[in-house]
C-alpha cells in the first residue's frame, strides 16, 4: 500500500478506428483502508464524431417533382426546407444551386425554385437533375432533385397522399399489415420500392415486406425503436434513358408496451461506511446504483427510492445513494449497530407502471483516527475529459487527478458505463 496524494489513471483503447462514433461516460472509484468509496466521471470525446441530432438535414437524399406541358414562366416547382433529426423544421441562411447549368432553367426564390422560362410543348419525357446545398455559418447539407417533364398526352403518377402515417404494436406477429400506400390511378409497368432517408433510424425498413403498395411486417422491430420513416418510391420506365418516379413519406409509429420490469444491475450493493461519518457534517456520496428497463418512452423511464432510515438517501432520478445531509446525528441510534440493510426500489413509469427491489448493506466501519484520515475520501474533479481524433496512436492514455488530502488507496477500479448519445 502506498501513501499517495495524486493518481495516474492509465486507460488503454484498442483501436484508432474506434466501432463507435459517440462519447462514452467512465465512473471510476476509489477504495481506501476504511473502505470508503469516492467515484470520478470520466468522459472519452471522439472528436470525429458530430451528432447527427444537431445537424440540420433535407428530409430525403433525392426529390421528385413530375410537371407536364405546357408549363408557364414562374411556376413553382418545389419548396426546399430542412429540418433535424427529429423532423423539426428549421430555417437555413441561403439555398443555392451546386450545378450552374441549371441556373439557365430554373431559380430560388424564397425557397421554392420557379421556373425561369416555358416549356410549352415537348414531344418526348425530359429530365434535369439539380443540385441544391442549404449553407448557414455552421453547417452545408445537401441534396438533389430531379426534375421530370412530360408531353401531355404522357400519363403522370402520383400517390393518393404525400405523406402516409401508421400505428402499430410493438408485440404484433410476423405478417402483420401495417397500412397501404397507392397511386392515385392504377398505371401498368409499375414497380415500388422502399428507400431510407437521412431520417431512417436502425435500418428499420428491412423488417417491412413490401407487397405492391401494401405494407406487412417481416418481423419485429428492434428493441426501443418508436419511430420508422422512410419513403415508397414508385417508378415507370419511360424511354430507354428516363424513370420516372415518384415517392411519398411514409411514418410508422410503434407503440410499445409496459413489459418489461427493470432489473438492478445488482441483487445486492455492498459498502463500508464509517459510523464518524454519519455523526460529522460531511456530504458524502456513497454509490450509485443502476436499473436497466428495455421499454421505450415513459415505460423505460425509471425512478428509485430507498426505504425509509434516518442516515442514507437517494437521488431518486439518477440512483446516487449518499449521506443525508439533514440526518439526525445520534451517537446512540448506531452506537450498536454493526450494519444496515435497506431495500432499493426501481419504478418505471409506464401504465400499468412495473417496479422492482434490490438490497443494500452498508457495513459499519469503527477505524480510528490512526488509520484514517478525518476528511472524506474526494477526487478534486467529479469529471475529467479526453480527447481522441482519428489520428490517435491505439495505446495509453493518462489522466491525473488529485484528492484534497493524502490517502492510503487499498485499491482502485474501473466501473465502466458506456452511454451511447
Amino acid at each position: 500500500m502506498l501513501n499517495i496524494s495524486k493518481f495516474d489513471y492509465n486507460l488503454y483503447y484498442l483501436s484508432s478506428s474506434s466501432n463507435y462514433d459517440s462519447d462514452f461516460d467512465f465512473y471510476v472509484s476509489v477504495m481506501d483502508r476504511a473502505y470508503q468509496l469516492q467515484y470520478s466521471q470520466i468522459r472519452l470525446i471522439n472528436e470525429n464524431f458530430v451528432d447527427r441530432t444537431l445537424k440540420p438535414l433535407f428530409e430525403s437524399y433525392t426529390f421528385y417533382s413530375t410537371l407536364q406541358t405546357p408549363v408557364e414562366l414562374n411556376t413553382r416547382i418545389f419548396n426546399l426546407q430542412i429540418v433535424d433529426y427529429y423532423d423539426r423544421l428549421i430555417l437555413p441562411s441561403k439555398f443555392e444551386f451546386v450545378n450552374k447549368s441549371s441556373v439557365y432553367l430554373f431559380t430560388i426564390q424564397n425557397n421554392d425554385i420557379v421556373t425561369l422560362k416555358t416549356f410549352s410543348h415537348v414531344r418526348y419525357p425530359q429530365q434535369y437533375e439539380l443540385f441544391i446545398k442549404a449553407l448557414s455559418t455552421n453547417y452545408t447539407t445537401s441534396t438533389r432533385i430531379i426534375v421530370t417533364i412530360l408531353p401531355d398526352n404522357e400519363q403522370k403518377i402520383r400517390f393518393i397522399k404525400n405523406q402516409y402515417e401508421f400505428r402499430m404494436n410493438e408485440n404484433e406477429h410476423d405478417g402483420f399489415h401495417i397500412g397501404t400506400s397507392c397511386l392515385e390511378e392504377s398505371s401498368s409497368n409499375v414497380e415500388y420500392s422502399l428507400v431510407s432517408t437521412p431520417l431512417t433510424k436502425q435500418s428499420c425498413i428491412r423488417h417491412i415486406q413490401l407487397s405492391k403498395c401494401q405494407f406487412y411486417l417481416k418481423d419485429k422491430f428492434s428493441n426501443n425503436l418508436d419511430l420508422c420513416q422512410f419513403e415508397i418510391h414508385a417508378q415507370k420506365q419511360l424511354t430507354e434513358n428516363i424513370t420516372l418516379i415518384t415517392s411519398a413519406k411514409v411514418k410508422i409509429y410503434i407503440d410499445d408496451i409496459n413489459n418489461n420490469k427493470p432489473r438492478f444491475s445488482k441483487d445486492i450493493y455492498k459498502i463500508y461506511v464509517m459510523k464518524k461519518k454519519l455523526l460529522d457534517n460531511d456530504d458524502l456520496l456513497l454509490l450509485r446504483v443502476f436499473s436497466i428497463d428495455h421499454d421505450t418512452g415513459l415505460n423505460g423511464y425509471v425512478q428509485y427510492q430507498i426505504e425509509q432510515n434516518p442516515f442514507i438517501e437517494i437521488n431518486e432520478t439518477n440512483g446516487w445513494i449518499s449521506i443525508k445531509k439533514n440526518r439526525v446525528k445520534d451517537r446512540s441510534m448506531i452506537e450498536h449497530k454493526n450494519y444496515l440493510l435497506l431495500k432499493l426500489y426501481a419504478q418505471d413509469s409506464g401504465l400499468p407502471s412495473l417496479n422492482t427491489t434490490g438490497l443494500l448493506n452498508i457495513t459499519f466501519d469503527n477505524y480510528d483516527n490512526n488509520h484514517v484520515n478525518k476528511s472524506s475520501l474526494a477526487f478534486c474533479s467529479n469529471r475529467q475529459i479526453v480527447n481522441i481524433s482519428d489520428q490517435s496512436l491505439p495505446g495509453k492514455f493518462s489522466i491525473v487527478d488529485e484528492f484534497h488530502e493524502a490517502r492510503t488507496i487499498l485499491y482502485m477500479t474501473f466501473v465502466v458505463r458506456f452511454r451511447i448519445k
